[in-house]
């Protein structure tokens, strides 16, 4: 299976060399221009689009930055590629409804990869909420943007900038993502968004949010500016409260592997977790919310 890459940065290089070790892979990756010296996993490269239509990829990985993910998913969709999209689906919803048209005539197989669903601890969680009544919860996530990227300096991120989807919002909607997860569709965001350290050029670095869920409301804390790393969901049930944490694990690569292989399981099933359909309408809450709620510069309404 021929699987062609769209940015190596940090997450693009962890799929690929993870997919390295998993066989039937001939990986592949798309780059704006040819190095000499080729890329440090040593993966073949192309450079334009006629070179991808001779090579004619069965699965693209969607890797970019943030604002690219839509308008290189809508070129890889239209030759009938299945897509891997990493979250979050893109800085804005502007090609969103074509790149859905598209798919659901060509019936192409989507996903939009959020890691957490595939760590333990949110898979035994998860299954302890089985049948409980849910009264609250609360998701907190705190870490500090500079350490994200070792050896980068971090404002010159596209996770730095508003305008190519940075922030604390979109860069860690795992949390939004887990609250619709384990407690049902989100219906409703409401809250703040805020810039209060210097950690990001104009992105939001704090966001305090309530959204509600089928189930319950839930409150969702994500600090991008604390150099405290903490990820914890708390739910109150009629039971009593449950805790799970969501940081130790002895590898940490685990979670990724596991959502490779159910990706590649599924990659010829348009209906598998988590397809685009699924995901769209979470991630056009999430882009109506930074809409209406944050202006570049750190003001808040």
């Amino acid at each position: 299976m021929k699987v062609l890459f769209f940015g190596l940065g940090s997450i693009g290089s962890r799929h690929a060399r993870l997919l390295k070790e998993m066989k039937g892979c001939d990986l592949y990756a798309f780059r704006s221009g040819r190095n000499e010296k080729g890329n440090s996993l040593g993966i073949a490269e192309v450079t334009n689009w006629r070179e991808v239509d001779l090579l004619k990829p069965e699965v693209a990985f969607i890797t970019n930055p943030t604002h690219l993910h839509l308008e290189t998913a809508l070129l890889c969709a239209e030759r009938g590629m299945a897509l891997f999209l990493e979250k979050p689906v893109d800085a804005s919803t502007r090609n969103l409804n074509f790149l859905l048209s598209l798919v659901e005539s060509k019936k192409i197989p989507t996903y939009v990869a959020y890691v957490l669903r595939f760590h333990q601890a949110v898979k035994t969680f998860r299954e302890t909420l089985v049948g409980k009544k849910i009264r609250r919860a609360h998701f907190v996530c705190r870490s500090y943007f500079p350490n994200w990227r070792p050896g980068q300096n971090y404002l010159d991120s596209y996770s730095a900038s508003h305008k190519t989807g940075g922030g604390a919002l979109l860069e860690l909607s795992h949390e939004f993502d887990l609250a619709s997860y384990l407690l049902g569709p989100i219906r409703k965001i409401s809250g703040r968004l805020e810039k209060r350290g210097n950690v990001t050029r104009d992105a939001e670095d704090y966001v305090e949010a309530v959204v509600q869920t089928k189930s319950c409301e839930a409150q969702i804390t994500i600090d991008i500016a604390s150099e405290k790393s903490e990820r914890k969901i708390t739910v109150e049930t009629d039971s009593g409260e449950l805790l799970t944490d969501i940081m130790p694990t002895t590898d940490r690569d685990l979670p990724y592997r596991e959502q490779l292989k159910y990706f590649m399981i599924h990659h010829r099933n348009p209906k598998m977790m988590n397809n685009l359909f699924e995901a769209a309408p979470l991630f056009e809450k999430l882009i109506h919310f930074r809409e209406a709620t944050y202006f570049p510069g750190g003001v808040t309404q």
